[in-house]
């Protein structure tokens, strides 16, 4: 196993099944976990039992540091304010991992205003201001760092149905690789983790008899983070059980 001893760790929509899939992946890898949750902001994957304050004890079972920090990744000041607590509470930070989503479904033309906004406040918005926050950390840490945005199938292809999804998740590619060029002199790597595509959406089905689970996106995030792929910057990585391969 890949170890992260030493490491610190933020996780947004720590209280869903792939947030805190990843909280345990790290945390079992001996890296001290800032687990980020708000009740705006759902969480990809669907929000697992007992939410934020069980992954943090959870992790804290496995025997590693764990801050909860109940925040909406789109309040800037709220998620600065925790951040910067759990970084000074545990000393450093060099791992940040994104899986704050949101989505809306209906034909384009029929979607409100509001329905937008929420969706990109959330998927991208949500990214940057984590990445705001939490990125001069990693660069005060002075020893490089790595950045994953998650996204889904719907970040590398279209589904009707999902126009506010898709637009934010395409962008969220564009961002990974805008933050790649410009941290890569502070030795952070930024890349982008694509997982299946969103439940709710008609399309091909994964070429592989079971659709990704949150730990198999968990494993290629500890690939990412690790000095395996020491090389490997403003990259997008499928683990999507083949549906973009149709």
């Amino acid at each position: 196993m890949t170890r992260a001893t030493g490491k610190v760790a933020l996780i947004t929509g720590a209280g869903g099944e792939v947030g805190r899939s990843h909280a345990l992946r790290l945390a079992a890898a001996g890296a001290d976990i800032i687990a980020v949750d708000g009740e705006g902001a759902g969480p990809a994957g669907g929000r697992a039992a007992g939410g934020l304050a069980g992954t943090a004890e959870l992790v804290r079972a496995l025997g590693s540091r764990a801050v909860a920090v109940p925040a909406d990744v789109r309040d800037a000041g709220q998620l600065r304010a925790g951040v910067d607590r759990a970084v000074t509470e545990l000393g450093r930070l060099d791992i940040v991992a994104t899986t704050a989503a949101g989505h809306a479904t209906g034909p384009a033309h029929e979607l409100t205003e509001q329905d937008w906004t929420r969706v990109i406040d959330v998927a991208l918005t949500g990214a940057w201001l984590t990445c705001k926050v939490a990125v001069p950390h990693v660069i005060a840490g002075g020893r490089g760092g790595s950045v994953v945005l998650s996204s889904s199938a719907a970040g590398a292809r279209p589904y009707p149905d999902l126009a506010p999804w898709i637009a934010a998740e395409h962008a969220l590619t564009g961002l990974a690789r805008t933050l790649a060029q410009e941290l890569a002199t502070d030795n952070i790597r930024v890349n982008v983790l694509i997982g299946p595509p969103p439940a709710a959406v008609t399309g091909p089905e994964p070429l592989l008899p079971a659709a990704a689970q949150p730990r198999d996106a968990s494993a290629a995030l500890m690939f990412l983070v690790s000095d395996a792929a020491g090389h490997i910057t403003g990259s997008a990585l499928p683990v999507e059980a083949g549906v973009l391969a149709q």
